[in-house]
């Protein structure tokens, strides 16, 4: 081909950058029912983010962002010199130059209740079924289940300990936790619909083999705002939204799928972030940011190409077929553009749900890629081939 594929990836994250850009632009000047609170895919927008005095993004050795842009908003990216694959997927990560945004806490909720829960070993309990929400102590001893009972109002909690492979289930609704201590092979889940939020005062340390929301793997189940450092120990997996006061420390090998924002993210050596755009527009933190205030729409519009001569002597294409938008909650088709060779990308515009583009052909290897947007934000992003014979050339 005449132009590689690595270019065309980087020509559609530039255009998906103007892309967000010109979003966040329409959506400041949208008036909504919550107008005064941010969307929470604003302070998660590049899937990491860092902020404060001096704040930075370190990728240590082979550790990666994934699914993200091609760059993060932060002051400083510092990428290991060293490292076989880079640090965004195809390329290494800069800094951006887009303003970063902060998620400020507000008042925490605490308590000095004195009353304790002692779940034994092996043992699996409810907590809250007498509707107590503040507790001074609970313990979910080793290879234990413990059970929230689902709440309208948060749980409050002094001190919460997650012994060496229990479990923790937790219901939606909000969660105050002054001192969280988690043991080695433990889990937390979230069950039943709607979102768990967790607030922690103290720092967080999530230790070796924890599992936090594996049970589902949506990250826009699970919240996490804590007012210390959190740090993900070595093989951890995580699917959650983090928002970190302090330092973000992922260990080796560990896993975060959702988004980061902390005052400094560390990546260790083999550690990843998976960011989840579709999660970031439903996921919310009470008080401090919202989910999108309409119904959302995950799924990609539906693109048909009809029929075309790939190997052709003509000098240019026709091409013709239908885009659709559909789902319960669909949106609409909104942006469709084409890329072509020498005239960049290229608008075109529906007739119903049909389309007709006319496509000039050079000799020799042509590709043309269609990318295409609902109104939601989900994208096709959908490269074709055709050849052009040469004078006398036969196929």
């Amino acid at each position: 081909m005449n132009i590689s594929n690595s270019i065309y990836f980087l020509m559609k994250k530039n255009f998906k950058i103007q892309k967000t850009l010109l979003f966040f632009s329409l959506l400041a000047t949208a008036s909504f029912t919550f107008a005064d609170m941010q969307v929470c895919e604003t302070y998660f927008s590049t899937g990491i983010q860092a902020r404060g005095p001096g704040n930075f993004v370190r990728f240590g050795y082979n550790a990666q962002l994934l699914n993200a842009y091609d760059s993060v908003n932060t002051e400083t990216v510092f990428n290991h010199r060293w490292s076989i694959k880079k640090s965004c997927a195809s390329t290494e990560c800069t800094k951006s130059n887009s303003i970063n945004v902060d998620m400020n806490p507000g008042p925490k909720l605490e308590t000095a209740a004195t009353n304790e829960f002692i779940i034994p070993p092996d043992k699996k309990l409810t907590i809250g079924s007498n509707n107590i929400v503040q507790y001074g102590k609970i313990v979910a001893s080793e290879r234990s289940v413990a059970t929230f009972k689902k709440q309208s109002i948060p749980y409050v909690i002094n001190q919460l300990e997650v012994g060496y492979k229990s479990k923790l289930r937790l219901p939606a609704g909000e969660y105050w936790v002054n001192k969280l201590k988690l043991e080695v092979e433990g889990r937390i889940d979230v069950v039943g619909e709607g979102q768990v939020i967790l607030y922690v005062i103290d720092s967080l340390s999530v230790p070796l083999n924890f599992r936090i929301n594996d049970d589902t793997k949506n990250p826009a189940k699970m919240a996490i705002f804590t007012f210390g450092d959190s740090t993900f120990y070595t093989g951890t997996r995580t699917y959650a939204f983090v928002r970190t006061e302090g330092k973000i420390n992922l260990g080796y090998r560990s896993m975060i799928v959702g988004g980061l924002l902390g005052n400094y993210v560390d990546l260790e050596p083999e550690s990843q972030v998976t960011y989840d755009l579709a999660a970031s527009r439903s996921v919310q933190f009470n008080n401090f940011c919202r989910a999108f205030p309409y119904p959302l729409d995950t799924v990609q519009p539906v693109f048909v190409l009809d029929q075309y001569d790939d190997i052709t002597s003509q000098d240019h294409l026709v091409l013709t077929g239908t885009i659709v938008d559909s789902g319960e909650n669909a949106s609409g088709v909104g942006d469709t553009s084409i890329f072509i060779d020498d005239r960049g990308w290229v608008p075109f515009t529906l007739n119903g749900n049909s389309f007709s583009v006319n496509v000039p052909l050079h000799y020799g290897d042509n590709l043309f890629t269609f990318l295409i947007y609902d109104r939601a934000g989900n994208e096709l992003f959908l490269p074709y081939t055709a050849y052009r014979l040469s004078p006398g050339e036969e196929f």
